[in-house]
C-alpha cells in the first residue's frame, strides 16, 4: 500500500569519502613550521631561506635544539647564515634563544621563511 515506508537505501560510500576528503585541513605554514621545530632531534637542524626583506635573499635560519638544555638555558637556539654559492658560508649569528618554538616560528614567518635543506 502507499502508505506504508519504503526500505531504506544504501548509503552511498563515495559520497562519503568525498565529504571526508573536504574536510581534510592542510596545515598553515606557522602551523608546519611549529610542528617541524617539536620534533627536532638534537643532532637535526631545519633550514629556512629567508626573503629578500631580510639580507637581500641570500641569508638562511637555522633551527637547532641546545644541546645545553637545563633550567637556565633555552631550548631551540635561532641562528641566521649567509649563502653562498648555494651553500652556508659557516659563520653562524645567534639571533633568539627561546624555550617556546611559537617565538622562532613568529621570527622565520615575519621574513617569510621557506623550509630548504642545506645542511
Amino acid at each position: 500500500m502507499f502508505w506504508q515506508r519504503k526500505p531504506a537505501r544504501e548509503k552511498n560510500n563515495t559520497a562519503l569519502a568525498e565529504m571526508t576528503e573536504q574536510k581534510i585541513k592542510l596545515l598553515s605554514p606557522k602551523e608546519s613550521i611549529y610542528k617541524g621545530i617539536q620534533q627536532i632531534q638534537p643532532t637535526q637542524s631545519l633550514t629556512y631561506l629567508l626573503s629578500e626583506k631580510y639580507g637581500g635573499g641570500n641569508r638562511i635560519a637555522i633551527v637547532e635544539l641546545n644541546t645545553n638544555f637545563s633550567e637556565n638555558r633555552k631550548k631551540y637556539l635561532l641562528y641566521v647564515d649567509i649563502i653562498y654559492a648555494g651553500k652556508p658560508c659557516g659563520g653562524k649569528t645567534l639571533i633568539m634563544s627561546s624555550n617556546d618554538p611559537k617565538d622562532i616560528v613568529d621570527w622565520i614567518c615575519k621574513f617569510k621563511g621557506e623550509r630548504r635543506d642545506y645542511l
